[in-house]
């Protein structure tokens, strides 16, 4: 890119951008704001009303500010030991902050999420309020199929037909 930047296009430049910020994640100088990052992360937690989408760029935004990035993309230089104590921290604190307690265990119990990536864990918990989601309609139509059930063997006890067979009653009994 540099030896050829007289003919890079706007592609090129925007490419080298995004490589070059995650390379060099921006530093901020201010001591004064670092200390409130620590806080911040210290008191990170998912709104009621906040999307996990939301929770997850909140907590990138957290973890660009206290100096670190998230684990490397192929050919990435690896993480420093202090970045990587950073997201360690972050991590843990995203993961802890999950608003619902069954997405949180869930994805707790991955083995080695805590030295993944915070994109990891937020994929990990998107797929587990997934499972979880279909879990859960899944039981609701079950319970809805046993309710109907129980509805038909109460009206066959009291009419002693079918509900299938009173409805083709009331079919043929409507004036047409």
């Amino acid at each position: 890119m540099v030896d050829g930047r007289d003919k890079a296009t706007k592609e090129d430049v925007e490419e080298f951008k995004i490589a070059f910020q995650a390379e060099f994640p921006a530093r901020s100088l201010n001591v004064r704001e670092e200390g409130n990052v620590s806080a911040e992360i210290n008191s990170l937690e998912q709104g009621p009303e906040e999307s996990l989408r939301a929770y997850y760029r909140r907590s990138q935004e957290l973890l660009r500010r206290s100096h670190g990035r998230d684990a490397p993309e192929k050919g990435a230089s690896l993480l420093a030991p202090i970045e990587a104590v950073s997201l360690s921290n972050i991590i843990a604190t995203f993961l802890d902050g999950l608003v619902d307690d069954s997405i949180r265990s869930t994805v707790l119990a991955r083995p080695n999420i805590l030295s993944e990536s915070l994109r990891g864990a937020y994929n990990a918990a998107e797929e587990a309020k997934s499972t979880i989601e279909k879990l859960n309609n899944m039981e609701r139509i079950r319970e809805e199929r046993k309710e109907l059930e129980i509805f038909r063997s109460h009206y066959r006890q009291q009419y002693q037909r079918p509900l299938d067979a009173s409805r083709d009653f009331i079919d043929q009994s409507r004036p047409q």
